[in-house]
């Protein structure tokens, strides 16, 4: 599924340079599709090999505008192949009906008539993480709930050991149980 393509806007930016024109063309694409890698959400066909995720990290750190990897790596088109399937369970309900709008409100001026680089990506970012949560949470079943780092892998310090338990405070010795298999201790 095909849901922007530079293409479609190259006509309307006659008055910049040629290569200027598809930055221009692609800029509104771009930086939703940043927004996207951000989320974590490169299809397969960007995270594949190193030098593949080695591009969606350039995008990541800033070192390359979503319009950019639009141009460089999507041949212009944004499509379901760009995304994963979180990715595209969102973008299917957001890009077409909703973002059109939301990208006006803040960028009305700038579109097709500015690269990316002169959008307010920190708005944008503000209204396409209120509208995910707002989505997540009428579909609460398209997306894990996403976990943080401390979540995963909590400090040693901070994972309680049994005998922090006031319950188990005992001795091994004084405890009959302890050379039961844990589905028999009680």
């Amino acid at each position: 599924m095909k849901y922007d393509d530079a293409s479609w806007h190259y006509d309307s930016t006659p008055e910049f340079e040629e290569n200027e024109r598809w930055a221009v063309a692609a800029a509104h694409i771009g930086v939703y599709l940043k927004w996207c890698l951000l989320q974590g959400w490169a299809g397969e066909l960007h995270t594949e090999d190193e030098s593949d995720r080695t591009t969606v990290e350039q995008v990541i750190s800033g070192n390359m505008t979503g319009a950019e990897f639009l141009i460089q790596q999507c041949d212009c088109q944004f499509t379901n192949e760009d995304l994963n399937d979180e990715g595209n369970a969102f973008t299917a309900y957001y890009f077409t009906d909703h973002y059109p709008e939301d990208l006006e409100s803040v960028a009305r001026e700038q579109i097709l008539s500015a690269p990316e680089s002169e959008y307010d990506f920190d708005a944008l970012r503000e209204i396409f993480d209120r509208q995910y949560a707002e989505w997540l949470a009428e579909n609460p079943l398209v997306a894990p709930p996403r976990l943080s780092a401390e979540m995963v892998s909590p400090k040693p310090a901070e994972t309680p050991s049994i005998s922090d338990h006031p319950a188990e405070r005992e001795t091994d010795a004084d405890n009959p149980d302890t050379d039961k298999p844990w589905w028999k201790v009680w």
